[in-house]
């Protein structure tokens, strides 16, 4: 009978309610992260920097509008709600031992920030924010999916560690030349 089945499924989507919520009153982490990658076939590989922010700040950094019109970037500047953030400092700086597509290396680069971030207990349950130099990257992650299967290999990677930590990942874009993890 098909009925047994329904009610496997039915017990397994049930068993997984208590992490299908956002609580959109969640405490920010008080750390700005910032992300690139290099995929070059010679010294390619990842950095990651952190900041410490104001509250101010993050809020800024979170409602602040992307520079975009008509698909074309209109600010090559700071990103709203930087301007303030200062001494970032090297987390991360780390050769990539396999030669990758760069999108898929600029995901893994957010990925390494994400995990360090977790690894302070202060994130879980929080507001992460970080930004990223990668326009593909930026909308992968906002969108939760891609078409091209290396991007969601790493972006299904990602969702699992913010589903088990209950964080909210926020993701800016920051133009190349300000970006601090270049």
């Amino acid at each position: 009978s098909v009925w047994p089945s329904v009610a496997r499924e039915l017990r397994r989507a049930v068993s997984l309610a208590p992490l299908l919520f956002a609580s959109l009153s969640a405490p920010f982490f008080p750390t700005v992260l910032a992300s690139d990658a290099c995929g070059s076939e010679v010294g390619g590989g990842q950095g990651v920097v952190a900041a410490e922010a104001s509250l101010r700040d993050l809020e800024a950094c979170v409602s602040a509008p992307l520079p975009l019109e008509e698909g074309k970037v209109t600010s090559r500047s700071l990103p709203t709600g930087l301007e303030g953030v200062s001494g970032w400092r090297t987390i991360v700086s780390s050769p990539f031992r396999h030669h990758e597509h760069s999108n898929s290396l600029e995901l893994r680069a957010l990925i390494t920030a994400v995990r360090w971030a977790l690894s302070s207990p202060r994130a879980h349950q929080s507001r992460v924010v970080a930004f990223v130099d990668s326009l593909v990257v930026l909308f992968a992650v906002r969108k939760g999916r891609s078409s091209a299967y290396v991007l969601l290999k790493r972006l299904r990677r990602l969702s699992a560690l913010l589903l088990s930590s209950g964080v909210s990942l926020h993701v800016g874009w920051i133009p190349t030349e300000v970006n601090p993890a270049d």
